[in-house]
């Protein structure tokens, strides 16, 4: 199992919909999502390992990660290989941006 890191100061939509074009590109898919609140979401993707570059030069392409980023180095390092096995790849994103917490009311329940 892979976990990136990526914080990003662009609204949570854009975000989202670039972390699942670049899962898109490298042939994955999202496997499990949780979101937290408008700050927080984790996505988990299956990924072939063959196909790790793939997805991490995508998510370079659109801003979320640097090529100076530690993710991305021990990724290129560590799954350059030619390989179909699958990996479980998950995104802890951190949305930075100026968009207000989400906080819905749950109503009291009798009883």
């Amino acid at each position: 199992m892979v976990t990136l890191d990526i914080i990003s100061s662009r609204p949570r939509h854009e975000t989202l919909d670039a972390v699942k074009q670049a899962v898109a590109t490298a042939s994955g898919w999202i496997a499990a999502h949780h979101f937290y609140s408008s700050k927080a979401a984790t996505l988990q993707t299956m990924i072939e390992r063959g196909q790790l570059l793939t997805f991490v030069k995508s998510l370079q392409q659109a801003g979320l990660l640097s090529e100076q980023s530690a993710d991305a180095a021990t990724l290129k390092k560590l799954y350059q290989k030619d390989d179909e096995t699958e990996l479980t790849v998950t995104c802890a994103l951190t949305f930075a941006g100026d968009e207000p917490e989400l906080r819905l009311t749950i109503p009291a329940v009798p009883g």
